[in-house]
Protein backbone atom coordinates (compact mmCIF):
# COMPACT_ATOMS: atom_id res chain seq x y z
CA UNK A 1 0.00 0.00 0.00
CA UNK A 2 1.84 3.19 -1.00
CA UNK A 3 2.29 5.95 1.47
CA UNK A 4 0.66 9.22 2.14
CA UNK A 5 2.77 11.77 1.55
CA UNK A 6 3.64 14.23 4.56
CA UNK A 7 2.64 17.10 2.44
CA UNK A 8 -0.85 17.93 0.71
CA UNK A 9 -0.72 18.22 -2.97
CA UNK A 10 -0.17 22.49 -3.45
CA UNK A 11 -3.46 22.26 -5.31
CA UNK A 12 -5.26 20.64 -2.17
CA UNK A 13 -3.07 23.03 0.08
CA UNK A 14 -4.23 26.53 -1.71
CA UNK A 15 -7.69 24.96 -2.29
CA UNK A 16 -7.84 24.87 1.27
CA UNK A 17 -5.99 28.09 2.41
CA UNK A 18 -8.94 29.66 -0.04
CA UNK A 19 -11.18 27.78 1.72
CA UNK A 20 -12.78 26.29 -1.34
CA UNK A 21 -14.11 22.65 -1.58
CA UNK A 22 -12.96 20.79 -4.57
CA UNK A 23 -16.72 21.29 -5.84
CA UNK A 24 -16.29 25.00 -5.31
CA UNK A 25 -13.10 24.95 -7.39
CA UNK A 26 -14.14 22.67 -10.01
CA UNK A 27 -17.21 25.17 -10.93
CA UNK A 28 -14.63 27.65 -10.70
CA UNK A 29 -12.81 26.58 -13.46
CA UNK A 30 -15.21 24.31 -15.29
CA UNK A 31 -14.46 21.03 -14.92
CA UNK A 32 -15.82 18.08 -13.03
CA UNK A 33 -15.11 17.35 -9.00
CA UNK A 34 -13.70 13.87 -9.50
CA UNK A 35 -10.81 15.62 -12.23
CA UNK A 36 -9.69 18.60 -9.01
CA UNK A 37 -9.92 14.98 -6.92
CA UNK A 38 -7.41 12.97 -9.44
CA UNK A 39 -4.96 16.14 -9.82
CA UNK A 40 -4.75 16.29 -6.07
CA UNK A 41 -4.25 12.89 -5.87
CA UNK A 42 -1.46 13.33 -8.65
CA UNK A 43 -3.63 10.25 -10.69
CA UNK A 44 -4.03 12.97 -13.78
CA UNK A 45 -2.47 16.12 -15.00
CA UNK A 46 -4.63 18.78 -16.18
CA UNK A 47 -4.67 20.02 -19.55
CA UNK A 48 -3.01 23.24 -20.55
CA UNK A 49 -6.32 24.98 -20.81
CA UNK A 50 -7.56 23.70 -17.28
CA UNK A 51 -4.12 24.61 -15.78
CA UNK A 52 -4.66 27.97 -16.85
CA UNK A 53 -8.14 27.97 -15.38
CA UNK A 54 -6.98 26.74 -12.45
CA UNK A 55 -4.19 29.36 -12.13
CA UNK A 56 -6.84 32.30 -12.36
CA UNK A 57 -8.35 30.65 -9.71
CA UNK A 58 -5.57 30.07 -7.07
CA UNK A 59 -2.67 31.33 -8.76
CA UNK A 60 -0.62 28.03 -8.96
CA UNK A 61 2.04 28.13 -11.28
CA UNK A 62 -0.21 26.01 -14.26
CA UNK A 63 3.51 24.45 -16.00
CA UNK A 64 3.99 22.79 -12.61
CA UNK A 65 0.88 21.33 -12.22
CA UNK A 66 0.89 20.24 -15.96
CA UNK A 67 4.18 18.61 -15.23
CA UNK A 68 2.87 16.71 -12.02
CA UNK A 69 5.14 17.83 -10.15
CA UNK A 70 5.75 15.79 -6.79
CA UNK A 71 7.55 17.73 -4.61
CA UNK A 72 5.59 20.98 -5.05
CA UNK A 73 4.34 21.73 -1.97
CA UNK A 74 2.67 25.11 -0.22
CA UNK A 75 2.01 26.70 2.94
CA UNK A 76 -0.16 28.85 4.07
CA UNK A 77 2.92 31.22 4.44
CA UNK A 78 4.24 30.67 1.68
CA UNK A 79 1.18 31.07 -0.62
CA UNK A 80 0.44 34.94 1.25
CA UNK A 81 4.42 35.95 0.07
CA UNK A 82 3.40 34.86 -3.07
CA UNK A 83 0.38 36.52 -3.23
CA UNK A 84 1.53 40.03 -2.05
CA UNK A 85 4.40 39.75 -4.97
CA UNK A 86 1.51 39.50 -7.41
Amino acid sequence: MPRKPSQPHALRAVREILELSQEELAKKVGCSTSMIQQIELGKKKPSKDLAFKIQDATGIDPRRLMRGDKNFFVTKESYEAFKNLR
